[in-house]
């Protein structure tokens, strides 16, 4: 009953990623999704880039635009996710992978891997059963250790901002439990600018209650942030 009970969330879950993701070009494209062997498969689009934390390991650490231009899109598709009342809760950079545009000829980044993403109602409850629980240490919040059984956006805004910690810093930032303001200013490079060291002390703060609660306003935080520099 419940191999049967699986392959129906899944199947569920992977026919919502196929419509949200036709139509954002940052969420990895689902094109297809079937049943055969008495399992359930999705076909997803390739992607040729590799993932966003071997690029840091090619190019070392970037500037704070270059980590930007990779993050803004992100964080932009998780807040489409969040618009769906869907979270990904797995966000890092092994999750994040790169293609190459051919009419643009740039590199975008693509998040991927829904495996610990859920849908949940307008009353914030879960659409699907929950089964396994996982946390990628630096990445996930302190309520994901415990588990999360309702609709919580600032999850996935912690990882995004660990995430852009991680590309202007080199290294995995340091498991919730140890996370402070004096961790993360203290790790950051001085060529960092104030309102982007803010925006990800205010991102990823120990208790959700204190942290920014939506990727819209972590957004704005740092898009005010560069059209600060460039006035500059």
């Amino acid at each position: 009953d419940k191999v049967e009970e699986g392959k129906a969330d899944f199947f569920a879950e992977a026919q919502r990623l196929n419509k949200i993701s036709l139509n954002h070009s940052n969420i990895i494209h689902v094109n297809e999704v079937f049943e055969a062997n008495n399992t359930v498969y999705y076909v997803m689009e390739y992607l040729d880039g590799g993932s966003l934390r071997s690029y840091v390991h090619k190019n070392g650490v970037l500037l704070e635009k270059q980590a930007l231009d990779f993050m803004l899109p992100i964080m932009k598709a998780a807040d489409v996710l969040h618009q769906n009342k869907m979270t990904h809760l797995d966000i890092k950079p092994d999750n994040i992978m790169l293609k190459h545009d051919a009419d643009s000829n740039k590199v975008v980044p693509v998040l991927i891997d829904f495996g610990l993403a859920k849908h949940y109602d307008e009353k914030g409850k879960p659409t699907s059963r929950i089964r396994n629980l996982g946390c990628s240490d630096g990445y996930a919040p302190i309520e994901q250790y415990t588990g999360i059984y309702t609709f919580t956006p600032q999850a996935d805004v912690y990882a995004l901002a660990a995430t852009l910690l991680y590309l202007l810093i080199g290294k995995d930032p340091v498991t919730a439990s140890d996370i402070s303001k004096e961790n993360v200013l203290n790790s950051l490079p001085n060529n960092v600018s104030i309102k982007v060291k803010n925006a990800i002390v205010a991102a990823m703060k120990m208790r959700k209650e204190e942290r920014t609660s939506t990727v819209a306003n972590f957004l704005d935080s740092l898009v005010n942030s560069c059209r600060t520099q460039n006035k500059k």
